[in-house]
């Protein structure tokens, strides 16, 4: 399911009017429209999350090293995404062996924002207590489950203790966000990648004219669609009255390639930084 799907629209009004008539129970409401979400793509792969859960809740209680742990938590996505990779090198047989399916929604973000909460937990950065469902509440929270931001523990879990109020002003910003972003992905992300696709994909099809203008337009396609991806994000969290951080900020109109990594993904470049 992704954020410019009529699906999504359907689910996540079905998911503010839950919210309305049974607010108590809006810790509970928001672990499961968000393993909801996330199922709607692969249900198996929702076992992936869970035993990201279940292994940062057991690694803090028992207290397991950090040289441990990491290596166990960066396990499904070395397999499901490097597995191939490292057969090869090695000479093993990759095909019995390794997987080569479609990878599961947001592995690497998920992985990241665990780890992240793990280290800071470990070291005292994080101090407060975690019980389970407030860090399945945090992980799996729908709105930067597939493609960030990659938030820490002291940027999400305190929205997520106050009862979820819907503010006109949220509303009405969080709405202009959200069709800002919707608008960037469909007109402009998806008809650019229209018309590039099919000379990509067949390049030996086209003049040289023709891979020229692909080639220019590629960076605004892939530029509006994470720029909408991000926008919808940041739109819908809005209107639950949650503030994620800025992840995205004007890429190319950087000076150098360190300040573009910086400004494509904020988050991430800031993970690799802290961790």
């Amino acid at each position: 399911m992704i954020f410019s799907s009529v699906e999504f629209i359907l689910f996540f009004s079905i998911f503010i009017i839950s919210l309305i008539f049974f607010s108590k129970y809006q810790k509970f409401l928001i672990i499961l429209f968000s393993l909801v979400f996330y199922s709607f793509w692969k249900p198996i792969f929702t076992l992936i999350i869970i035993y990201l859960i279940v292994s940062f809740y057991l690694f803090i209680k028992k207290n397991i090293s950090l040289k441990i742990a990491i290596p166990l938590i960066l396990s499904p996505l070395i397999y499901f995404k490097y597995s191939t990779f490292f057969f090869e090198i090695i000479g093993f047989d990759s095909i019995n062996h390794s997987y080569s399916g479609n990878l599961p929604l947001g592995i690497s973000f998920i992985t990241f924002t665990v780890i992240a909460l793990l280290v800071d937990v470990k070291k005292k950065i994080y101090t407060n207590n975690l019980k389970l469902s407030t860090v399945s509440e945090f992980i799996l929270y729908f709105p930067q489950l597939v493609a960030g931001p990659i938030l820490r523990a002291h940027q999400l879990i305190p929205y997520l203790k106050k009862k979820i109020s819907f503010t006109e002003e949220n509303i009405k910003n969080g709405t202009l966000l959200f069709l800002l972003g919707f608008v960037k992905k469909i007109f402009f992300a998806d008809t650019i990648a229209e018309v590039i696709n099919p000379i990509f994909l067949n390049p030996l099809d086209f003049s040289g004219e023709y891979i020229v203008v692909a080639s220019l337009l590629f960076p605004l396609q892939i530029y509006f669609d994470f720029s909408g991806y991000v926008d919808m994000a940041l739109g819908i969290s809005k209107i639950l009255g949650i503030s994620l951080p800025i992840n995205f900020d004007r890429p190319y109109l950087s000076k150098s390639l360190t300040e573009f990594w910086r400004r494509w993904h904020i988050t991430l470049s800031r993970w690799f930084r802290d961790y």
